[in-house]
């Protein structure tokens, strides 16, 4: 048989003898798990209200038994399914062509249906100004959120007003994803890029030469920031800021301090010499890098600024996992110790592993490998 949730459908059994009452349960994973549905005076036929799924469920099963000695029992011969009604989540706006400027406000607009209408309250959203590569949660602001204010999560009313970021380079590949909160992770994304454009707020008597976009530097070396200013700055000391994330996030470049998303730190950053010129030694990185920026402030005025026009690069050593046990094929019964095998190289970090059972559509964290 093949129900959908939350549907009415009918159990029927046959017993060979009196039974006054029986205990009625489902399992949805081959009996590796069960749920009571109801204790019920017997009469060889219940009427079911099926439960609200997210997914489809292919090997369920019903158990019969009696209440009174549940030695006397019996469930269904083969499997049957319970189908999940269509969820989705569809970004309306921003969708693919929309110009929008840095600092304004903008209407994030989505629609959804089935099971997220009604379980799942709650969604995330998020940004990317690489086309999807790299995603930056919004921190939205709300009186319909957890706890009634800031929060990474708001009520799924389709709607949401954002105030964009400050980005510094005009970015022609951003997306919208809309996320629900909880399991099973259902999502969407804008379908095409739609641009938020860089204003006019940098100094016109601070110009940055190196990295001015286009360059392509590798982690762990030694490259030259160059700038250059056309009037007086206030002082003889600056402050230098990197962005590997297209200007969401700053860090020290001088002396390592605290990041910040408000550049720069003066609190924590090192001050240098205005010369012109920085000797910056990359840090070490996982990934390869395609949005970096750098910008150099006055320290005495830091109104006065100037950041790279466009993205530079920053690459790494070839990093890699690579799984090599369990890598198809193999049988597990569960319960039992198994080992799990894998190779590595290149600057990766600590690990997180988690496993699957419904062919990668779910994840499940096993452990924190640190």
């Amino acid at each position: 048989e093949t129900w959908h949730e939350q549907t009415t459908q009918k159990i029927k059994w046959e017993t060979g003898f009196s039974v006054s009452q029986v205990d009625i349960y489902y399992s949805r994973n081959g009996g590796d798990s069960w749920y009571e549905i109801d204790s019920y005076n017997s009469s060889n036929e219940y009427i079911w209200e099926t439960p609200s799924v997210s997914s489809d469920y292919e090997s369920c099963l019903v158990k019969i038994y009696e209440t009174d000695d549940e030695t006397n029992y019996d469930m269904s011969s083969n499997f049957f399914s319970i189908i999940a009604d269509s969820a989705y989540y569809s970004v309306t706006s921003p969708n693919g062509g929309e110009t929008w400027e840095e600092l304004s406000t903008q209407t994030i607009t989505w629609k959804s249906g089935g099971n997220v209408e009604s379980s799942n309250y709650y969604v995330s959203l998020y940004y990317s100004l690489d086309g999807g590569a790299g995603w930056i949660q919004l921190q939205t602001y709300s009186s319909g959120n957890p706890g009634n204010g800031w929060s990474n999560s708001i009520y799924n009313n389709g709607t949401y007003s954002w105030n964009l970021p400050e980005v510094y380079v005009t970015n022609a590949a951003c997306r919208i994803k809309v996320k629900q909160k909880y399991s099973p992770y259902i999502e969407d994304i804008s379908d095409a890029d739609f641009t938020i454009t860089a204003g006019s707020g940098q100094s016109d008597i601070m110009n940055v030469l190196s990295a001015n976009g286009g360059e392509v530097w590798h982690e762990q070396t030694s490259e030259e920031i160059t700038w250059y200013t056309t009037g007086d700055i206030g002082g003889n000391e600056v402050y230098i800021g990197y962005s590997t994330d297209g200007g969401n996030y700053w860090y020290d470049a001088v002396g390592g301090g605290a990041g910040t998303t408000d550049p720069p730190h003066t609190s924590y950053w090192d001050e240098t010499s205005n010369n012109g010129s920085y000797s910056w030694s990359l840090p070490n990185f996982s990934d390869t890098l395609e949005t970096c920026i750098v910008g150099v402030w006055s320290a005495a005025n830091t109104a006065l600024y100037d950041m790279s026009d466009n993205y530079f690069t920053v690459t790494c050593d070839s990093n890699y996992y690579r799984i090599l046990q369990p890598n198809g094929g193999e049988t597990f019964q569960k319960e039992t110790d198994r080992h799990i095998l894998w190779e590595s190289g290149g600057d990766v970090d600590d690990i997180e592993i988690y496993y699957s059972i419904f062919g990668g559509e779910s994840w499940y964290l096993i452990d924190d490998y640190e």
